[in-house]
């Protein structure tokens, strides 16, 4: 199927990518090498991280965990402003096949060296939050915590701030709207620690606060539901309507 979508497209790249994925799984290398090649030389300019990702991927999934990491270490050299990007999509790939100790060491071991942060690496360390949460490993928080906020006091120059403060409220609009208060909390926390008396900051903050509070008093409730039905479906419609009525403030 793939070759012929080639006959007929020969620019088509999900046909060449899956013919790679063919090759691959025959143990064809040099063909799946040659393959890639192809796939690059078709592709539009920045496209280089997710190709060099796929490939890591395919890897991956054929059991060759060596290859995808030193394809991925390969492109952290060569496109350091985007290690985030391909950090991302590497260790979505190792959770879902069940790796998850070789995503949190392949993560961890991405993270720059401490005093050689730049501004950029706030995507990395952004990742980094999601990946503990993903995998439950919240008895680490203090420690990622700790390295988070070493970068950014690292972050003097204004402009600097101002790219990692727009990264982190992205972040925190963003789980905000979909209920994950705990990840919005951790990451406003960060930009009051780079802007305490930012007064934007400040009142975003305070409704976070507010909303967990809520959250953490219902889900109490909610395990005295047998007891008390009509005070939690109540208090259930109370947290509803104060939801509704704390809107987010862009800072």
């Amino acid at each position: 199927m793939y070759q012929q979508a080639v006959d007929i497209m020969p620019d088509n790249l999900p046909a060449h990518l899956g013919l790679a994925e063919v090759e691959l799984s025959q143990g064809n290398f040099d063909i799946f090498d040659e393959r890639f090649e192809r796939i690059f030389s078709l592709a539009s300019e920045g496209l280089e991280v997710p190709l060099y990702m796929a490939r890591a991927v395919m890897y991956l999934e054929a059991d060759y965990l060596e290859k995808a990491n030193a394809i991925f270490l390969s492109t952290c050299e060569q496109f350091p402003e985007r290690i985030h990007e391909a950090a991302q999509i590497l260790i979505t790939a190792l959770v879902d096949c069940g790796m998850d100790e070789e995503a949190w060491e392949m993560l961890v071991s991405a993270l720059p060296e401490s005093g050689q942060e730049k501004p950029e690496h706030v995507h990395l360390f952004i990742v980094w939050v999601y990946t503990m949460a993903r995998l439950n490993k919240w008895n680490l928080w203090s420690q990622v915590q700790s390295r988070i906020r070493k970068f950014l006091k690292s972050i003097t120059n204004e402009a600097d701030k101002q790219v990692v403060l727009t990264a982190f409220d992205e972040q925190v609009e963003m789980m905000y709207e979909v209920g994950a208060f705990r990840l919005s909390e951790i990451f406003i926390n960060f930009m009051h620690g780079i802007a305490p008396k930012n007064p934007a900051i400040k009142e975003k903050r305070s409704k976070i606060q507010q909303v967990m509070l809520l959250e953490k008093e219902l889900n109490c409730m909610a395990r005295d539901f047998e007891m008390f039905p009509l005070v939690f479906h109540e208090a259930q419609r109370s947290f509803v309507k104060e939801l509704s009525q704390s809107r987010m403030l862009r800072t």
